[in-house]
């Protein structure tokens, strides 16, 4: 249950997302209010892997009022039930709501049935920063050490398509060329991505090298 109230941000949350984007906090903030000092406040300070702590907490507060639509894994097992997501308490009452909207669900793979790799992509505009930030969301901490991310920002001017797009090309290609990840497995959920521009993207980074195709004979 949230403890504070604020019109929009906390000063913790704009000094996170203003180290997100690389920009001045809008509001005044205390020096000493250092992102770890921030992190530490609301309770973001986690271990990430690949994406860093600014990236995986300004996803969270994006985030917070839709967690429960995002991916979950859950096992039961002696009538005990253990999520892959915790849910987290609001950090503020807040007068001016942030709305995500959901771009895509996709499914990196199936290992085993009825057991798939999910994540999902939703943008949210931002206030007072005059942006667009993309994240991505998985079932659980097993990759990433998070379940949340922020993978892109782009002005709030540029189309919403083509700047989410590029972000999660971007996503993808880093994931690719760096750790050779391999093309998902299907769409699960298409949203303001459709199924066809979802394969359009993926093609963009998963494409053949025409140079090692064999030759016609």
């Amino acid at each position: 249950m949230a403890n504070s109230q604020t019109t929009l941000f906390l000063h913790e949350e704009h000094r996170i997302i203003s180290t997100y984007l690389g920009v001045k906090p809008v509001e005044n903030i205390p020096d000493n209010l250092t992102l770890d000092v921030a992190l530490d406040n609301l309770d973001l300070n986690k271990e990430v892997d690949i994406h860093s702590e600014e990236a995986y907490a300004t996803a969270a507060i994006l985030l917070e009022r839709v967690q429960d639509r995002l991916p979950q894994w859950a096992s039961v097992r002696d009538d005990h039930v253990t999520l892959g997501r915790n849910i987290r308490d609001r950090a503020a009452e807040r007068t001016v709501e942030l709305t995500p909207q959901f771009l895509l669900m996709i499914n990196w793979a199936d290992s085993g049935p009825g057991f798939s790799w999910p994540e999902t992509y939703n943008v949210t505009y931002v206030p007072l920063y005059d942006v667009f930030i993309v994240t991505g969301s998985v079932d659980s901490t097993d990759i990433y050490g998070v379940t949340d991310f922020a993978i892109g920002h782009f002005p709030a001017g540029e189309d919403i398509l083509k700047g989410s797009s590029e972000a999660i090309i971007g996503e993808w290609d880093h994931l690719a060329s760096t750790y050779d990840q391999s093309r998902w497995a299907y769409v699960f959920d298409p949203g303001l991505i459709t199924m066809d521009e979802a394969d359009n993207l993926a093609d963009q980074v998963w494409k053949e090298d025409e140079d090692e195709l064999p030759l016609a004979s």
